[in-house]
């Protein structure tokens, strides 16, 4: 069996829920761009669950057909499911499970051998618990909660329920320490791997080597960037944005939002000729539908949740994009 996941806290700990249930299965890292490439090397046979996916086609092109795949937090649009849709069918059976939206176009067109856990406004974390809470120790609820908390999805009745059982204040430290030892992390998949391995076996994230250093080091590093954007945040239009924030986007949007007083918080960084940039919101704007339409007039891509979400597009076009976004949320904006 192969779990495909994604490697952000809620897809780590969604993929250690169900670790902890199919213990000898393999974890790969994902996200939707890579997906079908890595579904392709893995046997056909094979059951897979697929949690949280943001490179799917190149992860499925891996694995054998004859296995089960699960796949946690990984959204799949009309676009990704042009690629990856048919080649579920390929495979003996799939549990998608992830909470972003999925359009009717997509649900409608699943193959019969795909179960699809899905539910907006839940985490990976705590679908993919609830999904094989028969089979789960209970006291790895904990590790649905470090998931749920990663993505602000901690208020819903099934996580608080969870959350009755314990001391919160606990949880959100152990939470605090995991989410901050990511950001230093990265994209290093190894250390990932582990972290995964260890909280399916329940261990404590402060107990995981070296994860408490390295979460001292991103406050330190989260401090100074937090003192940046407060110095070089720009409001232009409903949006507050800084470039280059040395730091993790989705943080540094929040405090763009902060220090301008504007509706939505964006941060980018530029890499290889593109923006790269997560957008953040308290308000009642849905920045996924925005972004899903709007990128790909850019030549980008966009999309994620309705108060957090993402898009990547060409550096010499980003300040078009940077003026229609502004003028759609105004517009959406309650008067």
């Amino acid at each position: 069996m192969h779990i495909i996941t994604h490697g952000d806290c809620d897809g780590i700990c969604a993929g250690a829920l169900v670790l902890s249930v199919y213990t000898d299965s393999k974890v790969i890292f994902c996200n939707p761009v890579r997906l079908y490439e890595t579904l392709k090397k893995i046997d056909k046979n094979e059951t897979i669950i697929v949690c949280d996916i943001v490179r799917l086609y190149e992860t499925l092109n891996k694995i054998d057909k004859n296995e089960t795949i699960i796949v946690c937090d990984i959204a799949v649009n009309e676009v990704i499911f042009q690629s990856v849709g048919n080649f579920f069918k390929d495979f003996k059976s799939v549990v998608y499970i992830d909470h972003h939206p999925l359009s009717h176009d997509v649900s409608s067109n699943l193959s019969s051998n795909v179960e699809v856990v899905h539910m907006l406004g839940a985490s990976a974390s705590e679908l993919a618990f609830y999904r094989f809470k028969e089979s789960i120790n209970p006291d790895m609820g904990r590790v649905a909660v470090y998931g749920s908390i990663g993505d602000y999805l901690d208020n819903t009745i099934g996580v608080q329920k969870i959350i009755e059982n314990w001391d919160k204040r606990t949880l959100y430290f152990q939470t605090g320490i995991l989410i901050q030892a990511l950001e230093v992390i990265g994209k290093n998949d190894g250390m990932k791997l582990d972290i995964l391995n260890n909280l399916s076996k329940n261990i404590l994230p402060s107990e995981i080597d070296s994860l408490t250093q390295l979460a001292v080091e991103a406050s330190r590093n989260e401090e100074r960037m937090r003192e940046y954007v407060k110095r070089n945040a720009v409001k232009f239009g409903g949006i507050g944005y800084v470039l280059d924030p040395k730091g993790p986007l989705g943080k540094a949007a929040i405090y763009a939002r902060a220090y301008t007083g504007a509706h939505v918080g964006l941060a980018a960084e530029i890499k290889h000729g593109k923006v790269e940039m997560s957008l953040r919101t308290p308000f009642n704007i849905d920045l996924n539908s925005i972004l899903v339409k709007v990128a790909p007039k850019f030549d980008g891509v966009g999309g994620g949740h309705a108060k957090a979400a993402g898009a990547e597009v060409p550096y010499e076009k980003f300040q078009e994009f940077l003026e229609v976004l502004s003028n759609l949320i105004s517009v959406t904006l309650p008067k």
